[in-house]
């Protein structure tokens, strides 16, 4: 699992770009990955990405 973005955004649009590694900063395979969004700690999405090499 990798952390992407630790820290608290001002409201509104926001882009975090994944660079295909992990977190011993080792390129990720091709690939469905998921990722979740945590908002105020508590309400959370899930969400498919997909890796194409």
């Amino acid at each position: 699992m990798k952390t992407l973005l630790n820290e608290q955004l001002s409201t509104g649009e926001h882009n975090v770009v994944w660079d295909g590694s992990d977190s011993n900063n080792k390129q990720a395979s091709s690939g469905i990955y998921l990722y979740k969004l945590i908002f105020n700690s508590t309400t959370a999405i899930v969400r498919k990405c997909l890796l194409l090499k």
